[in-house]
């Protein structure tokens, strides 16, 4: 499987919340709050995701869109292109 990430955009203590969620599913190192989007883009800019994940099956992609649509909040899916 490639590798994707996934950004979350919301504000507010909901993404303490949804960080709690996702570690009980993925490997906390790969959950990241606050995280500045300059590490992952070719240009090295961006502002920061909320709730920043990086995948390694679909398995783990299901359970992100599970927890993200129960608690109605946006998910942007970005890929690694190489």
């Amino acid at each position: 499987m490639n590798t994707y990430r996934l950004m979350i955009l919301k504000k507010g203590e909901i993404m303490q919340n949804i960080h709690s969620l996702l570690i009980s599913e993925i490997d906390e190192v790969r959950v990241k709050l606050n995280e500045p989007m300059s590490k992952h883009t070719s240009f090295g800019i961006g502002g920061e995701a909320d709730v920043f994940v990086k995948l390694q099956s679909v398995s783990e992609l299901e359970s992100v869109i599970r927890i993200v649509k129960s608690e109605n909040i946006d998910l942007t899916v970005i890929r690694k292109w190489y």
